[in-house]
């Protein structure tokens, strides 16, 4: 897997996201599948992104109101 968003901020690979503006590479826990992410709405998408890329692992929603939650 290797999924770069439309604006080029990140890039998400199985276990590894990259900030592209500045290139620092971080591990992250639990990367969802490439069908997952296709299937998410895309300002959610960025939203999980910055949280995977602060907190090393890739947060859960909460689909009854639909905030993430990690």
């Amino acid at each position: 897997m290797n999924i770069t968003d439309a604006d080029g901020k990140w890039k998400l690979e199985h276990g590894w996201i990259t900030n592209r503006k500045t290139g620092e590479i971080r591990r992250v826990q639990h990367t969802p599948s490439a069908n997952t992410i296709a299937c998410m709405p895309y300002k959610r998408y960025m939203q999980k992104c910055q949280i995977a890329f602060d907190t090393g692992a890739w947060p859960k929603t909460n689909w009854k109101s639909g905030l993430i939650t990690d």
